[in-house]
C-alpha cells in the first residue's frame, strides 16, 4: 500500500477503536450500576429489571469486542474470553479497554512516525 493510504487506513482504525473504547467504558459503568441495583433493589421486580439491564450491557460490550477482535489480533497473542462474558465482564473489560488503548497508542505512534 502507498504510505498515505496506509496512514489513512490506520487513522480510520484508530478512530473506530476510540469509539469502541468510549462505548465499552459507558456500558461497563452502566453494568456496574445495574449490578449494584440487582443486589440492593428494594423490590424483587426492581432487582430483576436491574439484572436484565446488567446482562444487556454485557451483551453490548461483548458485541463491541467481537467486532474489533479481528482488527487488533493480527496474529498477536491478544486474547478475549467470550465464554460466560456476562459473568466476568466487570473483572475482564477493564483489561480489554487497556489493551485497546495500548493498541490505539501504537497506531498513533505508527501514523505520526510515517508522516515524517
Amino acid at each position: 500500500l502507498h504510505p498515505r493510504v496506509r496512514r489513512q487506513r490506520q487513522m480510520c482504525i484508530r478512530d473506530r477503536l476510540e469509539r469502541v473504547v468510549s462505548s465499552l467504558e459507558y456500558h461497563l459503568e452502566k453494568y456496574k450500576e445495574s449490578k449494584c441495583k440487582s443486589k440492593n433493589g428494594r423490590l424483587q421486580k426492581d432487582r430483576k429489571h436491574a439484572l436484565d439491564d446488567m446482562f444487556t450491557h454485557a451483551k453490548y460490550m461483548k458485541a463491541e469486542l467481537e467486532q474489533v477482535y479481528p482488527i487488533i489480533s493480527d496474529g498477536s497473542p491478544s486474547y478475549f474470553q467470550f465464554e460466560d462474558f456476562g459473568k466476568y465482564a466487570e473483572s475482564d473489560v477493564p483489561d480489554y479497554i487497556e489493551t485497546l488503548k495500548n493498541y490505539i497508542e501504537k497506531l498513533k505512534q505508527d501514523t505520526s512516525g510515517s508522516a515524517e
